[in-house]
């Protein structure tokens, strides 16, 4: 079962801490690759593995749960990723297999009865600790966080001496910022202020919430956090009493504290990396995550902001030409709008321009991390990128009169299945997206020049700057005036015997939508409601259907006509026509 909305806004920790067994897991993968296909069968073998080959379990049977739960531990600490539905072990995660291969000592033995002492902390493990950030890609069930947690509970640490379990769970993982740090210390220095009776009413009603449970119930995420920070070898557990005046029993519990001999490194670590904010994951899924998964220490990238000057629509793939890979940084950038690429020091990067006219490349343009703001001017872009009012009507009448896509569109969809590497089968759904991608543009230069007032359009740009139609909301509302227009466009056509079942779908969800407009938004804000239902051609069995669904839905405002009637008019650029025609 997933985490609920209100959750995403806590710490994510995995329910598995050991050193010694993340170890042993990293060890399985690297002899057995075929394990690295983390199916059924093999999450069994790399559990029964790690307890024959490394005697990395507590108990005699070993299920895969356990296999699952320490692959879950290895990828948040960064050891592994997944790619393409399988285990990679990183580069960080090698060096820590690597540097620490011979302490697998145990084999033939449990964790319980170890041979001599295991391994329970690593360098590595400390330094991936310090760069860990939630929210994070390969953390999805963590959305409403933006923190570095390990530096903020050092910094916690240098200021209250310890952190208990309860402050932990209760304070610690509902920490969302790192502006937060203020507020859960003064937080804390009440709770311990209160009376023991006072403490335990507001943990437990902590506790009996859905959260409460996963933080300080069995297997609690505020224990295995603690685990995870021991292991850094820069703070260590202690047992701290609990003052209850009156009472001579002493309540103990368990706590974090900086070890002695790590003081100076604690402040050196929160003081260097103190003002790093949290990177932002704003236009791809990973981003310049892979600077967790490096094993060259704590290298932060830089935000490098790129600037699109032109008012055409671009793609942007960005390249590390240091390292000759695509770093998988790829966005739309709307025109006069600006996005942040993330670089790292010492490294040269590309920017591949798309502008939607080819396969290739408009233009690319180099920059490292001490560019200036990139900006994308008319230069670096074709001149055929930008449609004007007249190429505009001339791909819609095209799309109204042919078969399949223009020679333009073509072009999009080519570039969109070299780039994805997906080939693009319903050309039916394209050629209507693309019509009202088109009729979307061509609106905006309406409303600039006050033709019309404003519109809403449901088409939605998604990857690589292809358009998708909403279904579940109405094509287009054009505002006119003090009349909202629902205007419902289909390339559909009718025969002249027979309607087809697509269309009559077509014309119940267009009257809906024309309906769900008039009852939800313009008669309570006392506004009036008028459709325009737009097809590729339009006879008396479209009428007839059109009539019928009106009638059932209850609407009355409504008019009919084909895509050249809708072009005609609105090719005039003339409010009084419109309003006319609408009225």
């Amino acid at each position: 079962m997933g985490r609920t909305k209100g959750e995403l806004d806590k710490w994510i920790v995995p329910k598995r801490g050991n050193v010694y067994q993340t170890l042993a897991f990293l060890a399985v993968l690297d002899a057995y690759p075929s394990c690295c296909n983390f199916n059924a069968a093999n999450q069994s073998k790399v559990a029964t593995k790690m307890k024959v080959d490394y005697g990395a379990t507590k108990f005699g049977t070993v299920q895969p749960q356990a296999a699952r739960t320490t692959k879950a531990l290895a990828q948040y600490m960064g050891f592994v990723k997944e790619e393409n539905r399988k285990i990679v072990i990183t580069d960080i995660g090698y060096k820590f297999l690597n540097n620490h291969r011979m302490e697998l000592v145990n084999k033939g033995h449990t964790l319980i009865k170890p041979i001599g002492r295991l391994i329970g902390e690593a360098d590595e493990w400390k330094q991936q600790m310090i760069k860990l950030q939630l929210t994070n890609p390969s953390q999805p069930k963590c959305e409403d966080v933006s923190i570095y947690p390990f530096r903020y509970v050092l910094g916690l640490l240098l200021q209250l001496d310890y952190l208990d379990i309860e402050e932990m769970a209760l304070f610690v993982l509902t920490s969302k910022k790192e502006s937060d740090f203020a507020k859960t210390i003064s937080n804390i220095r009440n709770y311990r202020s209160k009376r023991y009776v006072y403490r335990e009413k507001q943990k437990n009603k902590f506790a009996a919430t859905k959260f409460g449970n996963i933080a300080f119930g069995q297997a609690g995420s505020a224990g295995y956090f603690m685990s995870l920070c021991e292991a850094t070898g820069l703070v260590e557990r202690c047992k701290k009493t609990i003052s209850n005046p009156g009472i001579k029993k002493v309540k103990y519990i368990r706590a974090l504290r900086i070890k002695a001999t790590q003081s100076a490194e604690v402040n050196r670590i929160v003081s260097l990396y103190g003002a790093v904010d949290a990177m932002k994951f704003l236009h791809d899924s990973r981003k310049m995550w892979d600077y967790y998964y490096c094993q060259d220490g704590i290298d932060y990238p830089v935000e490098v902001i790129m600037k699109n000057k032109t008012s055409t629509d671009v793609f942007v793939q960005v390249e590390n030409s240091t390292k000759t890979e695509i770093n998988e940084q790829e966005f739309e950038l709307c025109g006069k709008e600006k996005n942040v690429i993330y670089a790292f020091p010492g490294n040269d990067y590309v920017a591949h321009i798309y502008d939607m006219t080819d396969v290739n490349p408009s233009s690319d343009i180099a920059f490292s991390s001490t560019s200036l703001p990139i900006e994308i001017n008319k230069k670096n872009i074709s001149k055929q990128a930008a449609l004007n009012k007249k190429e505009l009507f001339l791909e819609m009448r095209a799309l109204h009169t042919q078969k399949g896509v223009t020679a333009r569109i073509q072009k999009q969809l080519d570039m969109y299945s070299k780039l994805s590497g997906k080939s693009v089968s319903n050309v039916k759904m394209y050629r209507g997206a693309y019509l009202e991608l088109y009729l979307a543009m061509l609106l905006k230069k309406l409303k600039t020049k006050k033709i019309i007032d404003d519109y809403e359009s449901s088409v939605n740009l998604g990857a690589y700057n292809i358009p998708h139609p909403v279904p579940l909301k109405p094509d287009f509302v054009i505002t006119v005036g003090n009349i909202n227009v629902v205007l419902e466009i289909t390339l559909m056509r009718t025969a002249k015997t027979k309607i087809s079942k697509e269309m009559k779908l077509e014309i119940e969800g267009a009257i809906r939508h024309m309906q769900e407009q008039m009852n939800k938004i313009d008669i309570p804000t006392g506004k009036d409601s008028r459709g325009l239902f737009v097809a590729g051609s339009i006879n008396s069995l479209v009428t007839d259907e059109l009539a019928n669904w009106a009638r059932t839905y209850g609407v009355k405002k409504y008019k009919a006509l084909d895509i050249e009637e809708l072009l005609l008019l609105l090719e005039k650029e003339n409010r009084t026509e419109i309003e006319k025609y609408i009225v």
